[in-house]
């Protein structure tokens, strides 16, 4: 009876053990994961940034040449009213 006890034993031990190992490689899997996730979230983050300021140069550009085309055609109505 005791034998089997200890047999017992060494088997939930062993157990026990097992599923400490599987726990500690899940934790380091985990770990790994979220490494991987947070660079590919800044990169994102960059990514984002950069789109929005090429979005704003061209936003920019865009008002330069509608306030460009604006006065070019004041200046054409100007010169038509002149003559």
């Amino acid at each position: 009876e005791i034998k089997d006890y200890r047999v017992f034993l060494e088997r939930l031990n062993n157990a026990i053990a097992r599923q400490q190992e599987n726990l500690n490689s899940a934790g380091a899997r985990f770990a790994a994961s979220k490494r991987v996730w947070i660079e590919k979230q800044q990169r994102a983050k960059v990514i984002d940034s950069v789109v929005s300021r090429y979005q704003q140069v061209e936003r920019r550009e865009q008002l330069r040449r509608e306030q460009h085309e604006g006065d070019e055609h004041a200046v054409r109505l100007l010169c038509r009213q002149d003559t």
